[in-house]
C-alpha cells in the first residue's frame, strides 16, 4: 500500500510540475508582448498648414470658392512631431523617417536622432519636417474642394529590449474642418531578419 501511494503521489506531483513548467514558458513567451516599448507619433505643431493653405488660395479658402492667389507662387510649411513610448521597457530607436506634402508621399527623408534611447513613457525631442516643395494655388484649390489632402506620413524602427526589431508607420491627413491634422492609420509589426 505504501508503494503505491508513493507512485500515485509522485505521478500527480509530476503532472503538477509539468504543467507549472508550461504555464511559466508560456509567461516568458508573453512577456515581450505585454512589457515591450510601444511607440506612438505625435504631432506637436502644425498651425502654419492652414495659414500656408489661405496665403496658396490668396485667402478665399472656403469650399468650391476659386482661388485668387498669385499664379505660379508656392507657400510651404513645417509640422512638429514627437515619438511617445506608451510602453513599459525602454526601446533603442534606429531610424525616423517622414514626408509632409500632397498625398500620396512616395519616399520619406531620414530625421537625424538625438537621443536614441526612449524610456517608458518618455517622449523625444520634437522632429520637424518641411515641405519638399511649396502648395501652388491649384493644390490649395484642390485641398478647399477636398480633392486633394496635405498628408504627413512615416516611420520610426526600433529594437526592443529582448533585442527584436520593430517598425511604427503612421498617416496623419489635414482635416479642413477642423484646421488640425487627424490620424489617419498607426501600426507596428515585427521586422524579421
Amino acid at each position: 500500500m505504501g508503494l503505491l501511494s508513493t507512485l500515485v503521489f509522485t505521478g500527480w506531483a509530476a503532472r503538477t510540475a509539468s504543467r507549472s513548467a508550461k504555464a511559466a514558458e508560456d509567461a516568458v513567451e508573453a512577456l515581450p508582448t505585454i512589457e515591450r516599448a510601444y511607440l506612438f507619433p505625435e504631432i506637436t505643431n502644425s498651425d502654419a498648414i492652414g495659414a500656408v493653405i489661405i496665403a496658396a488660395t490668396g485667402g478665399t479658402f472656403a469650399p468650391g470658392a476659386p482661388p485668387a492667389g498669385i499664379a505660379g507662387a508656392q507657400h510651404t510649411a513645417e509640422v512638429s512631431f514627437k515619438i511617445k513610448n506608451f510602453g513599459k521597457t525602454p526601446a533603442v530607436l534606429k531610424r525616423v523617417s517622414a514626408e509632409l506634402g500632397i498625398a500620396p508621399l512616395k519616399s520619406q527623408l531620414v530625421l537625424p536622432i538625438q537621443n536614441p534611447v526612449l524610456g517608458p513613457h518618455e517622449e523625444t525631442r520634437s522632429f520637424n519636417r518641411a515641405m519638399e516643395r511649396g502648395l501652388t494655388q491649384e493644390e490649395a484649390f484642390r485641398i478647399s474642394t477636398l480633392t486633394a489632402q496635405i498628408a504627413l506620413v512615416g516611420a520610426v524602427t526600433f529594437d526592443d529590449i529582448w533585442g527584436r526589431h520593430w517598425e511604427t508607420r503612421f498617416h496623419y491627413g489635414w482635416d479642413t474642418s477642423t484646421n488640425s491634422f487627424t490620424l489617419h492609420s498607426v501600426w507596428t509589426e515585427e521586422v524579421k531578419g
